[in-house]
């Protein structure tokens, strides 16, 4: 069992705020009627029912405002158009992610990012995902700045199980799933290695995972434990972002070496009692929250845009399925194009 305990006060820890720096027919759609919804720059698509759809689309609206505060950035605006869509249940987010036992997958290009999530009742895995992926594009907006994979990773696990409670915000809740992983010792990947390792290069998903769940783990305890009161976790970020190796900037920056830091963080799992933070929502500014505006969408253009999720996806089958739908509903144009075109080289 997980012990939590409460740290009250605001810290402000995000990647900015560290450094100091500023910086269709019905058979092809389905049979639920698609939404589209617009936030800022995002758009957001759900089949998902009106009521729990609104619920997560306010608190991603309340979690880019925190977001913002704490990082300092400039904009939570991404950098290239973003796309989310919210299925309606695990049937049929499996049917065009055609990726078993997930609840999220994300695709990206240098021109497009695009989110799919199983939006079905009582899961928060869609919204642990929607909001891990959002605070890489948050990164992204601060250019010219060079990070390790483990702070990328660690700090979007972190920022992922921030939760609105009341009059009150949450932050540094733990995640069961990553605190099982990190509960096998023996199975840890070395901390050397997780610190200089590039996270794209890993095969085995059961070593990913570990990769993942202790990069939360560093993160979380260089914040939320009695280092956080130090400068040293800023200090390590801006001598790597100079060009200092990874893990031989840890003992310059921390005054230990990766043997000795991995042995603090073992300790820190062992107590099993991991702090969080209860930020009174007041230190946030949600009085000029964003409205998003809302749009019916027409089965054809449900269609369509399925269609291009499901190219993103390469899940050719489905996405033809949903383009002839879409034509047949009458829809044409660029997208419509560039779907047959995708198609067509897919063969």
């Amino acid at each position: 069992m997980v012990v939590s305990t409460i740290v009250r006060g605001v810290a402000l820890i995000f990647l900015v705020a560290t450094l100091g720096l500023s910086a269709c027919a019905t058979t092809g759609a389905g049979r639920r009627s698609w939404t589209h919804y617009k936030l800022g720059t995002v758009d957001i698509y759900s089949g998902a029912p009106k009521r729990r759809t609104e619920q997560l689309v306010y608190d991603f609206a309340r979690y880019r405002v925190v977001v913002k505060t704490l990082s300092a950035s400039t904009s939570v605006e991404p950098r290239v158009p973003t796309s989310i869509f919210i299925f309606p249940d695990h049937h049929s987010y499996q049917r065009h992610s055609n990726v078993p036992r997930s609840a999220g997958l994300f695709v990206r290009s240098d021109e497009w990012f695009t989110l799919a999530l199983d939006g079905s009742r009582g899961s928060s895995a869609g919204q642990e995902v929607l909001f891990h992926e959002y605070a890489h594009l948050i990164v992204d907006n601060v250019a010219g700045l060079t990070f390790p994979d483990w702070y990328h990773e660690g700090m979007a696990e972190f920022m992922a199980t921030i939760r609105f409670t009341g009059g009150e915000v949450r932050l540094g809740e733990v995640s069961e799933r990553n605190h099982a992983a990190v509960g096998a010792y023996n199975r840890w990947v070395p901390l050397a290695e997780l610190m200089q390792g590039n996270f794209q290069s890993v095969g085995d998903p059961e070593r990913l995972h570990r990769y993942y769940a202790q990069s939360w783990l560093l993160a979380h305890y260089l914040q939320m434990s009695d280092r956080a009161d130090t400068s040293q976790l800023p200090d390590y970020l801006q001598l790597v972002h100079d060009g200092g190796d990874p893990v031989a900037s840890v003992h310059q920056a921390f005054g230990v070496t990766t043997l000795q830091l991995e042995k603090e963080l073992r300790e820190y799992v062992r107590q099993a009692q991991f702090a969080y933070q209860l930020l009174p929502q007041s230190e946030f500014d949600f009085s000029g929250l964003e409205q998003p505006s809302m749009d019916p969408l027409t089965p054809g253009v449900s269609a369509l845009k399925l269609a291009v999720l499901c190219t993103r996806l390469h899940n050719f089958e489905r996405a033809r399925i949903l383009a002839d739908a879409a034509e047949a509903a009458g829809e044409n144009g660029p997208e419509l194009d560039m779907v047959r075109a995708a198609l067509a080289q897919a063969r």
